[in-house]
């Protein structure tokens, strides 16, 4: 049995890293699936911590960034359209991921990083995974810990300096999230003028 922990490097997804590696220190995956827009810091980052869980990170690739979707696209993913960046550089190369490994025979589960506060989408992504048959957990929801737990955790016990995105923004994800309101586009604006001005 495998234990694939949805590593995007976020506060949230690395305390589930570290709690499934305790438990199954020989078959925990930390799977990993960029998108070309997030911050460098973010490297830095899953770094430290796959360090000190003492793990490799395994990557999965997007055919394409999220960049060079929105080009090929020629419109702007939001949330009035179906999600298509989520889907193209998140789900898709997941998904390979894990089809590969139901073809070579090997059970496995999936460990997500929502939190005590994210029950909503912790019931989409069981639903659409149990629709499916594959197995999921979620290891922070069931310790009754928050995003902000997470944040605790990681700048005072394990003494490892947040992403810088976490100064800003309340994740560690792509700049800009597209499917974000007009708060976050105001502090991407701000701190990210770049990121800002090639979306527009």
């Amino acid at each position: 049995m495998k234990h694939i922990v949805m590593f995007s490097g976020g506060a949230a997804s690395s305390v589930v890293a570290k709690m499934v590696a305790e438990q199954y220190p020989e078959d925990t995956i930390l799977l990993h699936t960029p998108t070309g827009a997030e911050h460098p810091d973010a490297d830095r980052f899953r770094e430290q911590v796959a360090q000190r869980i003492g793990l490799p990170i395994t990557v999965e690739t997007a055919k394409k960034t999220l960049w060079e979707y929105v080009e090929l696209w020629k419109h702007i993913p939001n949330n009035s359209l179906r999600n298509k960046c989520t889907e193209q550089v998140k789900i898709a190369p997941q998904k390979r991921f894990l089809k590969r490994l139901e073809k070579s025979g090997e059970d496995f589960i999936q460990y997500i990083g929502f939190g005590f506060d994210e029950w909503r989408r912790m019931q989409k992504a069981m639903a659409r995974n149990e629709a499916i048959g594959r197995k999921v957990a979620f290891p922070l929801f069931d310790a009754r810990l928050t995003g902000n737990d997470c944040k605790r955790i990681i700048r005072n016990e394990w003494e490892i300096c947040l992403p810088e995105p976490y100064k800003y923004l309340s994740h560690n994800n792509c700049i800009p999230c597209y499917k974000g309101g007009r708060g976050h586009w105001y502090k991407v604006y701000k701190h990210y003028p770049e990121q800002f001005y090639r979306a527009a």
